[in-house]
């Protein structure tokens, strides 16, 4: 892909995955596990912890310093305190559901005895149940990620297209490798038809 079609895919941001497991960018990555005839995908325990403990940082981590140096911090304008404010409460936030995702076990299972896919938001049941003659293709999506410094980066999503037109974005990662290892497992266990 050159960077003239990387630009016109990033403008469409209708196309870009909303993936269950996994996220847009460098280092997303996942785990598999094969558990008596049930692919079980989830994100890396590393993934996972780098992305919470990063948001906590600035979550619990900006409150304890503006709180510990508040002559400091109170001197700013109107501003930046909103600014700071604003930061931490975003890291609070989205530091606590990153750590919830982690210890309540998020996770994609794909059944192969009889080929269903269920997303789990936690440890409860199923969130959504996706049965086998529902699916109508499964596609290793590429699209591009851009990042900090302008270097366009390949992300690859496992893509379900149902038999209604609805697309189901399961997992993300920018190694190939771990999302053809996912789209051989489901060939094999399932006998999915995959694209590629």
């Amino acid at each position: 892909m050159n960077e003239q079609e990387a630009e016109a895919f990033l403008r469409s941001a209708q196309d870009q995955p909303r993936s269950f497991i996994g996220h847009a960018g460098i280092g997303s990555r996942i785990t598999l596990q094969d558990k008596d005839g049930v692919l079980i995908v989830k994100e890396s325990l590393f993934s996972q912890l780098s992305v919470a403990l990063g948001l906590l940082m600035f979550g619990p981590g900006l409150t304890r310093m503006a709180f510990f140096q508040k002559e400091r911090v109170l001197k700013n304008p109107p501003f930046i305190l909103a600014v700071i404010g604003f930061f931490s409460l975003i890291g609070w936030v989205f530091g606590f559901k990153y750590l919830y995702r982690l210890l309540a076990g998020r996770r994609v299972e794909i059944h192969g005895a009889d080929g269903s896919v269920e997303l789990y938001a936690g440890a409860g049941a199923a969130s959504r149940r996706i049965e086998r003659s529902q699916v109508q293709r499964v596609e290793n999506h590429k699209t591009v990620y851009r990042t900090d410094r302008g270097l366009l980066v390949d992300n690859f999503t496992v893509r379900l297209t149902l038999a209604d037109g609805e697309t189901v974005d399961l997992f993300t990662s920018d190694s190939t490798t771990q999302i053809e290892a996912i789209l051989s497992t489901m060939r094999t266990i399932c006998g999915y038809d995959c694209a590629r």
